[in-house]
């Protein structure tokens, strides 16, 4: 009554800007407006609704009022509302269709609303649209076909989808896409003239089959519902970003998306989902190989930043299936060149033994890419760090480490020598043979039996590179004066007679 009142008053005093309408409030106004203005009387009501008709301009001006009101609702407000009119309009025709005085009705509360206003409150309506509620929405995709004959509403569109692609935001991008197919698609008379119940097809709530069994309607198609499950959504959205990385072409679309990537990589570790990890990982490589040089860093960054630390924590658990251990794994060793820091650090740190020798069976599987950070920690003063890294080196095989481990056959500790001279067998370096000889041949009186042990190993060695310096040195070895090391050199000579 303020409002119809007021304005009937012919312009007086404005209604004051802290006026609050109650949302409840909206359906009856509307409903005493839509009386007042004789559209009831167009409708078939009795010649006395005429008389109270109300000026156009009055009209457009509550309207216009009601319109403010609904674009400060909430979603589930707004929804109601809207869902009011729909109802609204079935009373008053009967037959479930619109015509263009409903239109008009929709229009005059929207006419104030900007483009972002208006898709805003089309966005809303869609995304809680229940089965019965499908003539106002009609009636806005005739609304949104008028507002986009220059084209301005598209790009705005366009953009949103983008962005709830960007902020993994399923539903948004659902309804966001149905939007621009309506823009791109459809035509006035198609909306009046069609039932598109479908247009929405699969945009539902995931407690539609919960709904379904208590309103009595048959539930809802499991596979449709599956689409919306948290986890599909989650992958979803993972792959969407990806594609979008490995197209974008734009530097600051780029740099979002890689964020958005960067951000989720914590919770892949977290919630195990490994397959999905290593797909992000590869892309990112694959991604940075072809990149400009001002994009590589920060994609490097990314891969640097990853928990490898938290992934060796979840290989060591006993918690972790056998299925998982292989998968993490693999990780670690595809990506050694940022991982090889954290297997390292957590190998000098482990105390268990039976983790030490899991960290040993995974840093074997290790290839090239692992040298630098290895060598880099050779002068560590914890000696069983320096053997096991010894280890490593000797069994990834690659014989441009010889000079690196030659030099260890100085370290002061005995064990490390040892197992030094262990790897270099495995090499069957030929290089390392006039340094293996030193050991052999370094006889004393007093000699302890780890000594007389590592002469004997590097005997082994110097027969497993298979050299003709080899030979005479084992020669030379089989006249010392240890009595052990003598017929060992003597017995590797008969083996050699023998493969002759």
């Amino acid at each position: 009554m303020i409002l119809t009142e007021n304005v009937a008053a012919g312009g007086g005093e404005e209604l004051p800007e802290d006026l609050r309408i109650p949302p409840e409030m909206i359906p009856a106004i509307l409903r005493r407006v839509d009386a007042a203005s004789g559209r009831e009387a167009r409708r078939g009501a009795g010649p006395d609704s005429i008389s109270e008709a109300m000026p156009p301009e009055m009209v457009q001006r509550v309207l216009g009022r009601l319109g403010d009101t609904l674009r400060k609702l909430s979603v589930e407000q707004q929804a109601a509302v809207l869902r009011s009119l729909d109802e609204g309009i079935a009373d008053a025709r009967g037959d479930g269709g619109a015509d263009a005085a409903d239109a008009d009705l929709v229009r005059s509360l929207t006419g104030a609303d900007t483009d972002d206003e208006f898709l805003d409150l089309l966005a809303n309506m869609l995304a809680a649209e229940e089965k019965s509620g499908n003539r106002i929405r009609r009636i806005f995709e005739v609304i949104a076909n008028e507002r986009n004959r220059d084209g301005s509403l598209l790009p705005a569109v366009k953009e949103r989808v983008r962005e709830s692609v960007r902020t993994k935001n399923y539903y948004g991008q659902r309804a966001w896409e149905a939007i621009e197919r309506l823009l791109l698609q459809r035509t006035e008379a198609a909306y009046l003239g069609q039932d598109h119940s479908h247009l929405l097809e699969k945009l539902s709530n995931i407690d539609a089959t919960a709904q379904a069994a208590g309103e009595g309607v048959a539930r809802a198609d499991p596979a449709d519902l599956s689409e919306f499950e948290e986890e599909r959504l989650h992958l979803k959205g993972a792959g969407v970003l990806l594609e979008l990385l490995a197209e974008e072409d734009s530097e600051g679309e780029f740099l979002e998306l890689l964020e958005e990537i960067r951000k989720i990589i914590p919770n892949l570790i977290s919630r195990r989902e490994l397959p999905l990890l290593k797909t992000v990982l590869y892309t990112l490589t694959t991604v940075n190989r072809t990149a400009s040089e001002a994009r590589k860093p920060a994609i490097e960054r990314v891969i640097g930043e990853v928990d490898f630390a938290h992934m060796i924590d979840l290989y060591l658990s006993p918690s972790v299936s056998k299925t998982e251990k292989g998968r993490i794994e693999e990780i670690l060793v595809s990506f050694v060149g940022v991982s090889i820091g954290d297997c390292l650090d957590r190998l000098l740190m482990e105390t268990d033994q039976g983790n030490r020798r899991a960290l040993l069976s995974l840093a074997v599987r290790f290839d090239s890419e692992a040298y630098p950070a290895i060598l880099a920690k050779l002068d560590d003063h914890h000696w069983y760090f320096v053997r096991n890294l010894c280890l490593i080196l000797g069994r990834i095989g690659d014989s441009s480490v010889v000079p690196d481990l030659v030099r260890m056959l100085e370290h002061p500790d005995i064990r490390v020598r040892k197992e030094t001279v262990l790897s270099l067998g495995r090499l069957r370096a030929a290089d390392s043979v006039p340094f293996l000889g030193k050991i052999l041949l370094h006889d004393t009186l007093l000699q302890s039996a780890r000594e007389e042990a590592l002469r004997i190993d590097a005997a082994n060695a110097i027969f497993q590179s298979g050299c003709t310096r080899g030979i005479a040195l084992l020669h030379r070895g089989a006249e010392c004066g240890r009595t052990k090391v003598r017929d060992h050199c003597a017995a590797l000579l008969v083996t050699l007679k023998g493969k002759k």
